[in-house]
């Protein structure tokens, strides 16, 4: 049905352009009008509702560190898939997810930015706490972490679906708009899952830090390897075969070598922070589970499972 709409578009388009196309009939023009109308409503309207959410969650971040329920969720971390929040609230992200891919851009974009700002408060809360031999605000650490959780598993839902039966392939809308990237960095499909990476490894690293180690989060841990679950196995040496085209901007970012992808880097890298955090949270099973789930994830790809 969306792709009939963007069609009457481009119809529309040519009978205003081309002369050729003057004798349409006019209820067919207008019936197009109304439908590029209708597309134009549903990205507008897709936009507020991904912003007030957005909005919506980072507010209620804000209630749960406050009322202290951050903290009771983090020591029922044992309770089981049932009490996380990718599957309580599943509904809502794949409903989100909907959304965000009718103007993957601008949607990427937003999170991205706001992960990005969020992990260098962190940064910084922590960096001034070691300079002025301090200690960092509980409530700020805590706020960001839980921030980042939720920005994490937008970004996880937007980039790819969850599946089982079938291997499950990059979104189209996802595809559509990477073969508009010229080049990596442009590509914000690729930077949010490089700013993921990026987190985890910062978070780790302070975690081994004696001064950081209690404002270490093992339930954004988890949540970070629960979204490399999700979409590891889909972005990284990508099957060139199961798509009728791929942007080069992921293909260099997570293709094969002979491809001239960095594809092998990337799973190495993750090879080592699953590694560094069985060091570091070794008490914590349900990050270790999710670690060792990854890491099942990946080699059920033959071509991962190579490497």
């Amino acid at each position: 049905e969306w792709e009939y709409l963007e069609e009457a578009t481009k119809i529309e388009g040519r009978a205003h352009s081309d002369p050729a196309h003057s004798s349409i009939d006019n209820k067919q023009v207008n019936n197009q009008s109304v439908l590029g109308s209708f597309m134009h409503f549903l990205v507008t309207t897709a936009y507020l509702i991904r912003s007030e959410y957005i909005q919506l969650r980072m507010l209620m971040c804000e209630d749960s560190v406050v009322s202290g329920s951050q903290q009771e969720e983090i020591l029922s971390m044992g309770q089981g898939l049932l009490a996380k929040d990718y599957v309580v609230y599943e509904d809502q992200l794949q409903f989100f997810a909907l959304l965000a891919r009718l103007d993957v851009r601008t949607s990427l974009d937003r999170l991205y930015e706001n992960l990005c700002s969020r992990c260098n408060a962190f940064q910084e809360e922590l960096s001034n706490a070691e300079s002025n031999n301090s200690s960092s605000n509980q409530h700020t650490v805590d706020l960001l972490h839980e921030q980042m959780q939720w920005i994490i598993m937008m970004i996880g839902f937007t980039l790819c679906d969850s599946g089982t039966s079938e291997r499950v392939l990059i979104p189209k809308p996802i595809l559509d708009y990477s073969a508009s990237c010229q080049v990596t960095e442009q590509n914000l499909a690729v930077q949010c899952i490089m700013a993921m990476l990026k987190t985890l490894e910062f978070e780790l690293s302070s975690s081994r830090s004696s001064s950081n180690a209690a404002y270490g989060s093992p339930l954004l841990v988890e949540t970070l390897f629960w979204a490399l679950r999700r979409i590891g196995p889909v972005y990284i040496l990508p099957d060139l075969s199961d798509y009728h085209r791929i942007s080069q901007s992921i293909i260099v970012a997570f293709g094969s070598a002979s491809d001239g992808g960095n594809g092998e880097v990337v799973i190495r890298g993750i090879v080592d922070l699953i590694k560094q955090t069985f060091d570091i949270w070794s008490a914590e099973e349900d990050v270790l589970q999710m670690c060792v789930s990854l890491m099942l994830a990946l080699g059920q790809r033959a071509s991962i499972a190579q490497k």
